[in-house]
């Protein structure tokens, strides 16, 4: 059905997200052998200076964009026009933080105690005016419903970074150590810029994209993409603000009872091994969101509350039934999927970091919920109610940190979070049942999630049991994916029309009558 193409559309942009995601990690993996330890010391200094501007600049642009394109389209305005203007308002201020990043540049490596990474901070500058660019670009092309450049050009991007920055950084390495690191950044430059030329290059449309606009519709363009802009922008610089906080606060709690070294350790697994695995499956819900946003705001324009209760359940079912196997697999194959991802570490460093996963597996749920909850919301004229949410959730993180962690050591941290995000998840779904009216569709949809994975559960348990080598991990995943994705069909926990909107709903359409049969035969 049309009304349910939309998850069609989110499907192709999560599987995009992954690929990059997937590509992204492995990149860090190589970089480190070419940089080595002090390398990557010079590299995480530069990097987080570099993500936040990034959230500044452009982090809120493509869901903002995205919104009023699709709200222009249901009105029959000059979508292009909104184009336009968001294009040279969110590339001019990305081109004054390039400018910025590129005059402080000295000045934050001394705060930082070493000059070598001053050339690292100029030659990633101008990532922040084209990733500017860029997203503008994917704002204008989700809010048309057409996912495939930007998913294209994520997976791109991500290839263009990896082949650049390592290239690079191994061949300027021959110069030292702070040039390589300079390469390296001069390789996500590169891969930006050839981003932002794939981008044009897709546009079907340019004669739409570069339509007129008068003065006073600029104005009015304008103020409409800082008020939708500046909340989702505050929302996504709490992340990046609480991450900061966590690596002061974290490290010199964790000092007061043992070694820096070892301070510094548990902090690596905590932030570096364990929270990327984390933030893969909510990154695959959190695509969903985007995707669904335009969507959602031409049903409020309409006053299609019917539609809107309809998608806010389905993107929430999805969630549920994305993120419920990767916790499973988390909890109970931990050990072995560290392990399998880190061969590097030592045993002692996986048992930490295992125990960590297991508690922050529940993250994977309640992040997957809470920022899809906060895209729906967004999209439905509602983006500060998050913001404050979130803002009250990270401030109790932080006292919950100050004092679990003397008591605790590092898990007090994955205590921590878990309780902020759980917290942050379930304010989110009360507004949200407050604001479209009460569905006993969320318990039901748990309950049924809650036997897939108990059965789930039992499969994997029972291949452990009797596969205890190390390539077991392997039979152990297909099987627990196999079984999960049956018995989701085989208590019906996808309607049909849901079913044709999925990847390779063929397939699944086939197998869901073969146990609608079974169901019919036995009722």
């Amino acid at each position: 059905m049309k009304e349910r193409n939309f998850v069609k559309s989110a499907s192709l942009l999560a599987f995009s997200t992954i690929i990059a995601k997937f590509i992204g990690a492995c990149y860090r993996i190589p970089l480190a052998n070419i940089l080595g330890g002090e390398g990557m010391g010079l590299y995480q200094l530069v990097f987080p200076v570099f993500a936040l501007l990034i959230t500044l600049s452009s982090g809120a642009v493509p869901s903002a964009v995205a919104i009023i394109v699709s709200r222009k389209k249901a009105l029959n305005q000059n979508s292009g026009g909104a184009f336009i203007s968001s294009l040279i308002l969110i590339t001019t201020w990305g081109f004054l933080l390039s400018l910025l990043l590129i005059i402080l540049s000295k000045h934050i490596s001394v705060l930082q105690s070493t000059s070598k990474i001053q050339k690292s901070y100029v030659m990633i500058a101008p990532s922040v005016f084209f990733v500017s660019v860029i997203s503008v670009y994917r704002g204008y092309f989700i809010g048309n419903q057409n996912m495939t450049p930007p998913a294209v050009s994520q997976i791109t991007e991500a290839i263009i970074k990896l082949t650049a920055g390592l290239a690079l950084a191994k061949k300027f390495l021959k110069m030292g150590l702070e040039y390589a690191v300079m390469a390296a950044f001069l390789g996500i430059t590169v891969s930006e810029i050839i981003t932002l030329i794939i981008l044009f290059i897709l546009s079907d449309n340019k004669k739409s994209i570069n339509s007129g606009i008068s003065f006073a519709e600029f104005k009015a363009n304008t103020k409409e993409i800082a008020s939708l802009t500046f909340p989702l922008m505050a929302g996504g610089i709490i992340i990046p603000l609480s991450l900061f906080f966590d690596s002061l606060i974290i490290i010199n709690m964790l000092n007061l009872n043992q070694s820096s070294v070892m301070s510094t350790i548990e902090y690596g697994l905590f932030s570096g091994a364990v929270s990327p695995l984390i933030n893969l499956p909510v990154m695959l819900n959190l695509s969903l969101g985007v995707a669904v946003a335009p969507s959602l705001t031409a049903g409020k324009i309409c006053k299609d509350i019917q539609s809107i209760k309809e998608k806010c359940s389905t993107c929430l079912k999805i969630a549920l039934a994305v993120g419920t196997p990767f916790l499973l697999l988390f909890v109970f194959l931990a050990d072995d999927l560290l392990k399998l991802l880190y061969p590097a570490l030592p045993p002692e460093h996986i048992r930490t970091a295992a125990g960590l996963m297991r508690i922050e597996s529940l993250n994977i749920i309640s992040l997957s919920m809470g920022q899809i909850i906060t895209s729906l919301l967004q999209a439905l004229g509602k983006a500060f109610v998050p913001v404050k949410v979130l803002s009250v959730c990270v401030a109790l993180k932080i006292i919950l940190n100050l004092a679990l962690l003397p008591a605790m050591g590092i898990t007090g941290a994955a205590i921590a979070s878990v309780a902020c995000f759980g917290i942050y998840a379930l304010c989110n779904y009360l507004y949200l049942n407050n604001l479209i009216g009460k569905s006993t569709a969320m318990v039901k949809n748990g309950s049924k999630i809650t036997l897939c994975g108990a059965i789930m559960s039992t499969t994997v348990f029972v291949m452990n049991s009797f596969l205890k080598k190390s390539w077991a991990i392997w039979p152990s995943l297909l099987s627990s994916a196999v079984v999960y994705a049956l018995t989701l069909l085989a208590i019906g926990f996808f309607d049909e029309n849901e079913l044709k909107s999925l990847p390779l709903s063929a397939v699944w359409i086939k197998i869901n009558k073969v146990f609608r049969r079974i169901r019919n035969a036995i009722t």
